[in-house]
């Protein structure tokens, strides 16, 4: 038990620089598939400036803020 409520922490941590960001699309309901060192399988990504700020489940994602276009 320790060692996930440590290592949801370091993931909080670490993605808090993404959570802050505007994103200017955000993708939800599908299938990422990543490269990380488990090829997990996401719902969500969230793209602003070019690059990637968050890949996660459609409800983390749809939590960032999005960039309103008029």
């Amino acid at each position: 038990m320790r060692t996930l409520v440590a290592l949801v922490a370091v993931g909080l941590v670490l993605a808090a620089p993404a959570w802050s960001q505007t994103a200017d699309i955000v993708l939800v309901n599908g299938k990422i598939l990543t490269v990380d060192e488990r090829s997990s399988i996401q719902q969500a990504l969230a793209i602003g400036d070019g690059k990637i700020l968050a890949v996660g489940s459609t409800a983390d994602v749809r939590s960032l803020p999005v960039r309103r276009r008029a």
